[in-house]
């Protein structure tokens, strides 16, 4: 992934700053307890709005992406991934589809 500091002109800036730090996330740029930038420090760097980055943050807490911590900041939530049996998707449906056929 390239460390550019712009965002994807095609959806909303609040939007675009929510994937801009769900990238480096999943980049492991910002790791599972690690604190992110600040609200103003991010704000900065990306040329947007303390109110932009409050609410793209926000959008993460409720994504269970990000946790807040009172007077600290944002940190990331180690994202649990789940494993499906792969066994369990490769079954036949759980409803019997026959009758439609006939």
């Amino acid at each position: 992934m390239n460390d550019t500091h712009s965002l994807n002109p095609t959806i909303s800036k609040t939007a675009a700053v929510a994937e801009w730090i769900q990238q480096r996330i999943d980049s492991q740029v910002y790791k599972p307890y690690q604190r992110v930038p600040s609200v103003r420090k991010l704000a900065t760097i990306l040329d947007v709005s303390s109110f932009t980055v409050t609410q793209a943050y926000e959008q993460l807490v409720a994504a269970n992406v990000l946790t807040a911590k009172p007077n600290s900041g944002y940190y990331v939530l180690p994202q649990i991934i789940q494993n499906r049996n792969s066994d369990i998707l490769d079954k036949e449906p759980m409803v019997d589809t026959s009758w439609l056929v006939q």
